[in-house]
């Protein structure tokens, strides 16, 4: 999905994305072995982390099923942020999750704004952590992030009950 702005003439702009999948029961467990043919050190080490995080909260016997709808990515460009954009997308997200038959959509949330915005549509958190707390093995924080932005939620909503 994504929103585009009408522009004067035959330009239009890419204003809005939201990036979803669908995640299976041992997806994460097989993402982290081909995480090993990765050459980028800081890439592995987030998304080893995230993965790891994701493993241990079992989402799959938690909730019962055996695909979860999973919203991966959204940004709005600075231009057109605080326009209700974001949360027009995820909205989307949520109708299109229950229309397709899916129980639960998830979302590793990064920054303090899509958490809130996934709080106003219902969304729970599952898990928070802080960024602060979250270290490589030489003690090291992994998720460098500026602030307001301090912790990372695992967010969730049932849809198709």
């Amino acid at each position: 999905m994504q929103a585009n702005c009408k522009c004067n003439g035959t330009k239009q702009e890419l204003v809005g994305v939201i990036l979803n999948g669908i995640l299976h029961e041992g997806d994460l467990e097989e993402a982290l072995v081909k995480l090993e043919e990765s050459e980028d050190d800081k890439f592995k080490t987030i998304f080893e982390h995230l993965y790891k995080i994701n493993i241990d909260l079992d989402l799959f016997n938690k909730f019962q099923v055996d695909r979860i709808f999973e919203a991966r990515i959204l940004s709005v460009d600075k231009a057109y942020r605080s326009l209700g954009l974001a949360y027009k997308l995820m909205a989307k997200c949520d109708e299109v999750a229950a229309e397709k038959g899916f129980k639960v959509i998830k979302e590793d949330s990064t920054g303090l704004f899509s958490q809130k915005i996934l709080a106003k549509l219902g969304h729970e958190t599952l898990l928070e952590i802080k960024y602060e707390d979250i270290k490589d093995e030489n003690d090291e924080i992994i998720f460098k992030t500026p602030s307001p932005h301090t912790s990372l939620k695992i967010m969730y909503k049932m849809v198709g009950e």
